[in-house]
């Protein structure tokens, strides 16, 4: 039971969890952070290891082989195994660093774009030596597939973040991060060294300033209970386009030696499931902020 325990407190938010990492890579990670968390080792060293992992399976991945896309796809499966690490790290040992999110976040992309540019060179190699026939080029297809997929990703993640923020009282907003790092950064300013950490956090607040609204709005200080009644369900179905879905079908893909797979994952049904859910959320959180703002201007007259 206390093992149990330990589990559920190194995971995120249940409902924010994707169902491929909340039932398949976050056991397996769990299971090396148990072995991990004998050893000091930082949630930023687990990610910069995610990363080589992850390049590793890039290169394989750019053979075009079976074998090679067979290699590539276990240690992509297994990056992602350790990019979930990271996290449950910092909150078993409560040992997280102001830039660690920022970092998940840069490994993240890092991996991405070298497995889907590896992708392109491999099957392109798999097309010129006849191991493959595709109905257009590689290149067509990978670049497809990777457009699709930060589309879908930046949504889900704008949702999921939404609904954390609501229901955990965690929301973040661009003001909210440029405060909170702004602040980090000036204490940094204070001390000697630190140069790295003090790039990524001037990146960050850069990226984040470009996204920052010329009217301010507050949000709107929905209940938890409230939000949560109106937005679980829809943040569960979000998971069949979500970052975690693309990795699978990414391994599956490969495995199966048949590109066709990811396409017809990521470009024709995820985009088709994002196009239908968005209007669906969209009209669910405007009828419900509509709603509260309704009540609100109601009680204070």
């Amino acid at each position: 039971m206390n093992l149990f325990r330990q589990y559920r407190a190194s995971l995120k938010n249940p409902a924010v969890e994707e169902w491929p990492d909340f039932f398949l890579f976050r056991p397996l990670a769990f299971i090396l952070v148990k072995f991990l968390c004998l050893f000091p080792v930082t949630p930023n060293q687990i990610s910069y290891a995610a990363m080589v992992t992850g390049i590793i399976s890039a290169y394989f991945f750019s053979q075009g082989t079976p074998d090679g896309l067979l290699f590539g796809s276990l240690f992509y499966g297994f990056s992602n195994v350790i990019d979930c690490s990271d996290g449950m790290v910092a909150r078993i040992k409560k040992n997280g660093t102001p830039t660690g999110r920022i970092i998940d976040g840069v490994v993240d992309y890092i991996v991405s774009i070298a497995v889907y540019v590896a992708l392109g060179i491999g099957l392109s190699k798999a097309v010129d030596q006849g191991w493959l026939v595709l109905p257009f080029s590689a290149w067509t297809l990978m670049v497809a597939a990777g457009i699709s997929k930060i589309f879908q990703s930046v949504i889900t993640d704008s949702y999921r973040k939404l609904y954390e923020g609501y229901v955990l009282g965690e929301l973040v907003t661009p003001e909210r991060e440029i405060e909170k790092y702004g602040t980090v950064l000036a204490e940094l300013n204070l001390t000697s060294g630190h140069r790295y950490d003090k790039f990524l956090i001037c990146t960050y607040l850069y990226y984040t300033s470009l996204q920052v609204s010329k009217v301010k709005q507050e949000p709107i200080p929905i209940s938890p209970e409230n939000y949560k009644r109106h937005n679980l369900w829809l943040i569960q179905m979000w998971n069949l386009a979500g970052p975690t879905a693309h990795i699978v079908m990414v391994m599956t893909a490969a495995i199966l030696y048949n590109p066709m797979v990811l396409f017809m994952y990521a470009v024709i049904f995820a985009n088709t499931w994002t196009l239908i859910m968005l209007p669906v959320q969209v009209w669910t959180n405007r009828q419900l902020f509509r709603k509260y703002s309704s009540q609100t201007s109601v009680s204070s007259v």
